[in-house]
């Protein structure tokens, strides 16, 4: 599924899977740092509209990170 929608799109997926630990932030930092990794960013609310955010993240409909802007 990811492998045609990452063709379709002209994109790569990789995936990297960590624990919440001081240790392995930082080398996920780095890491993202040095490739110079974008996040897929599928969509902004203002802190007002924060309801929607929410909604948009609860039901599976974000195509990426849905950012709230304060």
């Amino acid at each position: 599924m990811y492998n045609s929608l990452a063709r379709k799109n002209q994109n790569e997926y990789r995936f990297l899977f960590v624990q919440s630990n001081g240790s392995q932030l930082q080398d996920t930092t780095k890491l993202v740092e040095k490739e110079n990794i974008k996040p897929s960013i599928d969509s902004t609310y203002t802190f007002g509209d924060i309801n929607k955010a929410l909604i948009k993240v609860s039901t599976g409909h974000s195509q990426g990170k849905v950012v709230v802007t304060f």
